[in-house]
């Protein structure tokens, strides 16, 4: 059977593009052909191991208010939340993409993945028993013991179904379910639409849990995520709603006992207390100056693309 792979990818760093390579040769090794799209340039090496590579401008990222990514940190009665562009889209967006193309081509087994599947014996079994119209799940790079109710790593399809789930994949369902519902849950649609199972004896794992080109960070536990600080010497974290509540607020916490002074448009708070909300009762979008121990923010929190300070009694 003829058996086609198609890689998402945003691979901008050395090790992405190892991973997207290694995978290549994996699903070469398989006897698989591959359909590599990519919103950034590849190097030569990479692009002559594919059999389809299509370079593409589009990378569509969603900002505030079409819909955002929400993470949370809490902390006694204050809970920050980081709300960041939306991936999830781009990612369905790859796909619809590399389906219509692949779509126009004869193959029997398509293969919905990503640059850093791990191609293990739980992936070869599937493509070596020329299995199609299954979706399968991941399992969660940060718990080994949570597995998502179903992925976008490794979905195999026949032509038939590929072109139904392409029909599937519109931006104004994927606005219209909110926050509600991740990308990985548009599978799970398609599950119950199209009637593709998924598997629930096994998972796929996939080897890079990397988020730098969203402007994520791997160590959020460490509170890194929720600090709006310039400084090493303390964390801030800046309210900036733009939904309900404009006025910048802000939290001061980890200053091991140094000072940390506030100043918004020439008025002080002094001394700040850790984990205490401060509220400037200045609406965001009129603030002029943010001074923190003599250095000036302004420029530092417009760039925040949405932040929110909830408190438990509030």
């Amino acid at each position: 059977m003829k058996k086609l792979a198609l890689i998402g990818t945003f691979c901008s760093n050395k090790e992405q593009l190892d991973a997207l390579k290694n995978t290549i040769n994996e699903w070469k090794n398989l006897n698989v052909d591959v359909m590599v799209l990519s919103p950034l340039h590849l190097p030569q090496d990479i692009i002559k191991l594919c059999d389809y590579y299509y370079y593409t401008k589009d990378n569509p990222l969603l900002s505030w208010p079409d819909r955002m990514m929400d993470f949370f940190y809490s902390f006694r009665e204050i809970t920050l939340h980081k709300q960041t562009q939306d991936y999830g889209w781009a990612r369905l967006f790859q796909m619809k993409k590399l389906a219509e193309i692949a779509s126009t081509y004869d193959y029997d087994i398509f293969y919905q993945t990503e640059y850093d599947l791990l191609i293990d014996d739980y992936v070869k079994n599937y493509v070596n028993n020329n299995t199609k119209n299954l979706i399968t799940r991941r399992v969660n790079p940060q718990n080994p013991n949570e597995i998502f109710g179903a992925s976008l790593h490794f979905i195999a399809l026949d032509k038939e179904h590929l072109i139904k789930v392409k029909n599937h994949i519109t931006l104004e369902r994927y606005l219209a379910n909110g926050n509600n519902v991740v990308a990985e849950g548009h599978a799970i649609m398609w599950s119950e639409e199209f009637g593709i199972p998924i598997d629930k004896e096994g998972y796929v794992v996939d080897l890079i849990n990397n988020f730098d080109q969203y402007q994520f960070v791997h160590h959020w536990r460490d509170n890194f995520f929720f600090d709006d600080s310039l400084s090493k010497d303390y964390k801030i974290f800046f309210q900036k709603d733009h939904y309900s509540n404009r006025s910048l607020k802000f939290v001061m916490y980890e200053a091991k006992g140094r000072r940390v002074n506030v100043m918004v448009d020439g008025v002080s708070f002094g001394d700040l207390k850790e984990w205490k909300l401060y509220d400037s009762k200045i609406d965001i979008n009129d603030v002029k100056s943010i001074i923190i121990n003599g250095e000036e923010y302004i420029d530092h929190v417009r760039k925040i693309h949405l932040n929110k300070i909830k408190y438990k009694n509030a």
